[in-house]
């Protein structure tokens, strides 16, 4: 129950939803989720990543691949384009849409 709880609290709030999100994603997604995570034994590790390499990136590293990067409006972290584009040298496309937030291939998957 606690895994359950953890994961649908993400899934709260940080989908792009004005309250629930089984508004974009359904209950049977969430589940698999959560199953996935339980039947692995993965959801510390997969919690532990946000934890670990939230002030891990060098601020110096520079990437030089043509790259492209989509913002999401409901994200939980949004990179402006100039800072983005100190890191990444060849920005060939930006994204913008309007509706989305952390899962956008669960969320907006067009």
């Amino acid at each position: 129950m606690g895994l359950l709880a953890w994961i649908l609290d993400k899934f709260a709030e940080w989908t792009d939803t004005e309250g629930s999100p089984f508004e974009t994603i359904s209950r049977d997604r969430i589940l698999d989720d959560v199953t996935l995570y339980w039947l692995t034994r993965t959801g510390a590790s997969a919690a532990r990543i946000y934890y670990e390499s939230h002030n891990s990136l060098d601020p110096e590293l520079r990437v030089d691949v043509p790259s492209t990067i989509t913002v999401y409006p409901r994200d939980i972290e949004k990179c402006p384009r100039p800072w983005a584009q100190q890191r990444f040298r060849q920005i060939v496309h930006w994204g913008s849409p309007e509706t989305g937030g952390h899962f956008p291939s669960l969320e907006v998957p067009e």
